[in-house]
């Protein structure tokens, strides 16, 4: 798609466009931010490691460097996207101050919600409108300030949404779901160098027994099956989009030697990280 100006860092993708992520059920980092709307329909996304569900008038957010994977697509599905860089969000015509509205960007955690129909109506409108203006390349008179102004106006009518949908939520997390959220982002920082029940449980000031009938309770998986899951996680995603050697991956990941990683990939998915890399590249995206 044709950019120039300040309106680069900019993609809106609908429908027909979008019927193509069905490609993406390899795992991808992309390094921008990403608004999607479910108009009619259902998608299922895989963000990081965990589901999102997607139905008619729901809205996900996603930060950069989240990784995306699509699982499941409706054949009639009616969606729109929105991907932008930092760059561009930085030079729209928000007001950066105004942190009501720009509160989701400053999450690390996806951002799920439902918003009402009349609004997803008036919010692709403007869409819309931004896919117009983008996808001119002819030059017109303040067509980067309508561009700015335009995304802008469907940023605060989400953000809008967005308040709705999370005011009535409660701000008390129970004990046990409190102490899981602490061990994933212990994990998300540690997996490819920590991968000891009793490294997370020392740092979360429990026995490791206590960690892993909590974590059973909360996430239905143990702590040793939900490092594992973070490590193949991570190691799906370096064999399926970089030119990275086996035997890089395998340092990256913390293993010492690349047939120990080949063992322990073989061993959860009953391929070997090459088996593996080969069938991703031979799949067909049609």
């Amino acid at each position: 798609m044709g950019m120039n100006h300040q309106s680069e860092g900019l993609h809106i993708y609908t429908d027909a466009e979008i019927v193509q992520w069905r490609k993406f059920q390899k795992p991808y980092r992309p390094d921008y931010y990403t608004i999607l709307i479910t108009a009619a329909g259902k998608v299922s996304y895989q963000l990081n490691m965990s589901c999102f569900p997607a139905q008619t008038n729901s809205v996900i957010i996603i930060s950069p460097s989240t990784v995306v994977q699509v699982v499941e697509m409706d054949e009639d599905v009616e969606m729109f996207a929105l991907s932008f860089t930092t760059d561009f969000f930085r030079n729209s015509a928000m007001d950066k101050n105004n942190f009501n509205a720009i509160a989701f960007f400053a999450s690390k955690e996806i951002v799920n919600f439902q918003i009402e129909a009349g609004e997803r109506e008036d919010i692709i409108s403007l869409i819309k409108q931004l896919k117009k203006l983008n996808s001119d390349r002819t030059s017109s008179l303040f067509r980067a300030e309508i561009i700015q102004h335009t995304f802008s106006s469907m940023i605060y009518r989400i953000a809008a949404q967005f308040k709705i949908a999370t005011q009535h939520t409660s701000l008390q997390i129970k004990r046990k779901e409190e102490m899981a959220l602490r061990f994933f982002n212990l994990l998300k920082e540690n997996f490819n160098a920590q991968r000891k029940v009793s490294y997370y449980a020392n740092a979360l000031f429990i026995t490791p027994g206590h960690l892993t009938k909590t974590l059973k309770e909360v996430s239905g998986k143990t702590a040793r099956g939900l490092i594992d899951d973070a490590i193949l996680f991570e190691a799906r995603v370096l064999l399926s989009n970089s030119k990275l050697s086996i035997s890089q991956i395998a340092i990256i990941l913390g293993f010492s030697e690349q047939s120990i990683l080949g063992k322990f990939f073989k061993k959860l998915t009953g391929l070997s990280p090459t088996d593996y890399r080969k069938s991703n590249n031979n799949l067909l995206f049609n």
